[in-house]
């Protein structure tokens, strides 16, 4: 087998397609917040001083770019799996939709409402279901050098969202056990 290719990432680190940053989520009710996961991720990348992330996502979902909520408290307050979903949900069929809202003459001032389970797409149906049966996400986050304006690709970053599970054998059969 030819060994992974290197990426040189920030502090001029290396890190291959098999390296990843894992960060639990030990709290009873799973409710990291966006901006707790953010600070936790820049800890475990060793991002010094001046190092921010620029942007987080799942799949093709963005669910934060310090471009747009850099000071959006509200957002950095919101529960880590409510903004994916939240991501999921808001996700248009058209790309080009963000043009016919902003031609078409719709009541000024009013916020948009969410989707209904109803008006989501299989897709997005798909993938909130995934998102609540697996015991964990993946994200591509990048930081920013925010002295040189330098960006640099994290290895992927895993939120364990559920406790490890111990598999035991009790008479031929596995069981699994909370650790």
């Amino acid at each position: 087998p030819v060994p992974a290719e290197e990426v040189t990432g920030l502090n001029g680190k290396t890190h291959t397609i098999w390296d990843r940053i894992t960060v639990k989520d030990k709290s009873p009710t799973r409710t990291m917040t966006l901006g707790k996961f953010l600070r936790k991720v820049r800890k475990k990348a060793g991002c010094g001083e001046g190092v921010e992330v620029s942007s987080l996502s799942h799949g093709p979902f963005m669910i934060y770019a310090n471009f747009l909520h850099a000071g959006d408290e509200e957002l950095l307050g919101t529960p880590l799996l409510d903004a994916v979903r939240d991501a999921v949900m808001s996700e248009d069929d058209d790309d080009m939709s963000f043009l016919e809202d902003d031609i078409a003459e719709e009541g000024e001032g009013e916020e948009e409402e969410p989707p209904s389970a109803a008006a989501l797409t299989a897709e997005q149906k798909a993938v909130l279901a995934k998102l609540e049966r697996k015991r964990f996400i993946d994200f591509a986050v990048t930081v920013e050098d925010q002295e040189t304006g330098e960006e640099f690709e994290l290895p992927p970053v895993r939120l364990i969202k559920d406790k490890e599970k111990e598999r035991t054998y009790v008479d031929d059969e596995i069981e699994d056990t909370p650790q």
